[in-house]
């Protein structure tokens, strides 16, 4: 379980990875835009809110489809830089996030933000983030909500495989610094709790609670307190 506070720190990538990132990030928006149309938005963060070592990284929106009835918020950037923490724990070190709204609002992008900047800013001697994972972030009247592992097709998330897509290989190298290999992108599913759920999902775990939600759990679940208030995009 963790709340959204973090502080300035370096974290030493060598400048040819970060200079490999805009063509890893394009990459990465290619392949999104494969399975989730083309977006209708993109961001940067805040100054203030800025990645260690991730200066392409953005927040993208992407509006609903014919298949998918819903908004599709995505990161592109968050898992250039593994998680620091060298514990056994950090099973999940290239991590991207995305959340599911059932209407437009940038306000969704700003959670992302503050997650991937807590997971960009955690330090060796602190818990990873990971799948099943609580989370913590008092903004627009939310403030619970937990990681799962995102709803989305195999295909998807096989990625980067260079074996299949030779172009995938530009994500590897501002990733790992290797053209060749492999690597494991985990794609995170940020979903809001109430407070019940929150307290349920403490005592029984993440995975428990969403047994108890039940198969009929619509996709965009959780962000209709946002909808109650402007703005939309």
């Amino acid at each position: 379980m963790t709340d959204s506070t973090r502080g300035p720190s370096g974290q030493g990538v060598p400048d040819w990875r970060i200079s490999a990132q805009w063509a890893a990030r394009a990459r990465w928006i290619t392949h999104l835009c494969d399975f989730l149309g083309d977006p209708s938005n993109e961001w940067s963060p805040h100054p203030e809110m800025a990645l260690r070592d991730r200066p392409e990284f953005l927040v993208l929106a992407f509006p609903p489809t014919p298949s998918r009835a819903y908004w599709t918020y995505a990161t592109a950037g968050l898992s250039f830089v593994a998680q620091r923490s060298s514990g056994e724990r950090n099973t999940m070190p290239h991590v991207e996030l995305m959340a599911y709204s059932p209407h437009g609002d940038p306000r969704v992008a700003e959670f992302l933000f503050m997650l991937a900047y807590d997971i960009a800013w955690g330090e060796a001697d602190e818990m990873p983030f990971r799948a099943w994972d609580l989370w913590r972030a008092s903004r627009h009247g939310m403030e619970d909500f937990a990681l799962l592992p995102a709803l989305e097709a195999d295909e998807l998330l096989d990625f980067p495989n260079p074996r299949k897509r030779e172009e995938d290989a530009r994500y590897l190298l501002a990733a790992t610094g290797e053209l060749n290999g492999s690597m494991e992108l985990n794609v995170l599913q940020l979903l809001p709790l109430t407070k019940e759920e929150w307290q349920f999902a403490s005592e029984n775990g993440s995975y428990a609670l969403l047994e108890r939600l039940g198969p009929d759990l619509p996709v965009p679940y959780g962000w209709d307190p946002l909808g109650a208030t402007a703005p939309r995009s």
